[in-house]
């Protein structure tokens, strides 16, 4: 009886410490897409800014803020969480009029 209790308990480690290292992998698969979600964002943003320092110089009286409030539609976290979805532009936003 004591044999069968060393080899269960065997299993339970084996089987606990195959879930940790799946859960450590997972988190730096989720560290990693932090990562990159930080970077595609900051870069949408960049092209933003651009382009509405343009708009506001070539006419101070247009609409520019429009680009934000599209920009915003689509959160940090849907982007952090969703991550079977590529970070493009038209798989996130439906049209990518915003950064043109």
């Amino acid at each position: 009886m004591y044999r069968g209790l060393t080899r269960r308990s065997e299993h339970v480690t084996t089987t606990i410490t195959i879930l940790l290292v799946l859960f450590g992998l997972f988190v730096f698969f989720l560290m990693y897409r932090n990562v990159r979600v930080y970077q595609f964002r900051t870069m949408l943003f960049e092209q933003i800014i651009a382009i509405s320092r343009q708009e506001v110089h070539q006419d101070p009286f247009t609409n520019w803020y429009w680009r934000y409030t599209y920009y915003n539609t689509v959160s940090y976290d849907q982007m952090m969480y969703r991550f079977w979805v590529p970070l493009k532009v038209n798989r996130w936003y439906k049209e990518d009029a915003f950064l043109r």
